[in-house]
Order: structure tokens, then C-alpha cells, then sequence
């Protein structure tokens, strides 16, 4: 008899996605996984891609464009471009623009579930040169978004820039505790770089301790 893979059993190729995703973050459901990543070709843009799960299974073949979590052109000249890349692999619906606090830099996005709330923490820098973190929130609780900032200004800053957030949450509990995982950006100085850990409040939305 045959032997070999089914089209259905057989793994995906490699490169999943075939676009620059730098710092890609999944976040999964019972029948998608949406990647978020740095901007790479999209510039100053969180772009969103998303897979979903066909005929109970998982190739991962067949990805979408679903957009942006949020859009800043650099310059004028930097917004066209950017956009004729992002629209080039599928229609993205545009929200209004970054947080009112960043300039440039947005690095890093993951999206988690804190307390039934979609939060997505990132890294942006600040007006004053600073790298901070920040989190926006999906207005519909959806991965797909629309995202907003969800505080107005950084979750947190640190004079040698604080990066690549990550929440992990401890249900040894009762209570599903969150905590932020981060690291300093020391070592674009040539220092050597701590990593933090802190507890969350437990909606999400500041530090505790």
C-alpha cells in the first residue's frame, strides 16, 4: 500500500511565513494563530498575520494579512512605501495611529489574555529618547483588534531603556497572578543587560511591588 504523508499530514514548509517578522509572538485559539511581530517590512507598524485552523488541522499553510495593531510612518516619504508592502499581501484596515507618548522604534508586540482582557505589550520609544513599555488594549477582544492604548503613557520606563515585555502568568493559586518579564536595553551601551521580573496588577494595567 502507499506510505508517506496525507496532504493533511504533512508538515509545513519552512519559512511559515515568508516575510520579514522580526520578534514574531503567537497567541492561540482552539482554531487559529495570529503572529505578531516588529515592523520589518512594514515599518512603523505592529502587522498582524493570522492562520486559520482548516478541517481540524494544523499545516499552516495559507496565512492572511490581518492588518496592523497600530500605524506611524517615520516621515511622510516612509508612509506609502510601508503601506503598498503591507497591503501588497493582503487588505489591511488602518486604525488611527500609535500611542500619543512613542516616536519611533516599536519593537517586540505579544498578546495575552489578562483576567479575560486581550492586552498587547510592546516596546516603543518615548518622545524624550527613552525605550519604554507599553500596553494597548482590543477594543472588540479580539486578536485581530482594533487596538488603543490602553493608559495613555508607558507601562514602564527605565533610564537604560526597558524591552521585549513578556507576561507570564503564575496559577499556582487561586488567583491567576500576572507577572512582567523584561530586560534592559543596557547592552546597545556595551553593558551587560539584567532581565526583570515584576508583578502585575491583576487586570494588567501596572506594576505592583
Amino acid at each position: 500500500h502507499a506510505t508517506g504523508h496525507t496532504d493533511m499530514q504533512r508538515p509545513p514548509t519552512n519559512p511559515l511565513l515568508r516575510f520579514s517578522t522580526p520578534d514574531p509572538a503567537p497567541f492561540a485559539t482552539d482554531s487559529s494563530l495570529t503572529v505578531y511581530s516588529s515592523g520589518g517590512y512594514a515599518g512603523h507598524a505592529f502587522p498582524i498575520h493570522r492562520y486559520q485552523r482548516a478541517d481540524g488541522s494544523w499545516r499552516f499553510v495559507g496565512w492572511a494579512m490581518r492588518g496592523a495593531s497600530w500605524w506611524r510612518p517615520r516621515t511622510a516619504r516612509d508612509d506609502a512605501p510601508a503601506r503598498q508592502r503591507l497591503t501588497h499581501v493582503g487588505r489591511a484596515s488602518w486604525p488611527g495611529g500609535a500611542s500619543a507618548w512613542t516616536e519611533d522604534d516599536y519593537w517586540a508586540p505579544e498578546l495575552h489574555r489578562v483576567r479575560g482582557r486581550l492586552l498587547l505589550f510592546y516596546t516603543a520609544r518615548r518622545r524624550d529618547g527613552t525605550l519604554c513599555i507599553g500596553v494597548a488594549a482590543s477594543a472588540s477582544n479580539l486578536p485581530t483588534g482594533p487596538f488603543a492604548d490602553a493608559l495613555g503613557q508607558p507601562l514602564l520606563c527605565r533610564p537604560d531603556g526597558a524591552i521585549d515585555p513578556h507576561v507570564f502568568i503564575d496559577r499556582r493559586g487561586d488567583d491567576a497572578t500576572p507577572h512582567l518579564l523584561w530586560k534592559d536595553d543596557s547592552n546597545a551601551r556595551g553593558a551587560r543587560t539584567t532581565i526583570f521580573l515584576q508583578r502585575l496588577r491583576a487586570d494588567g494595567l501596572g506594576l505592583e511591588g
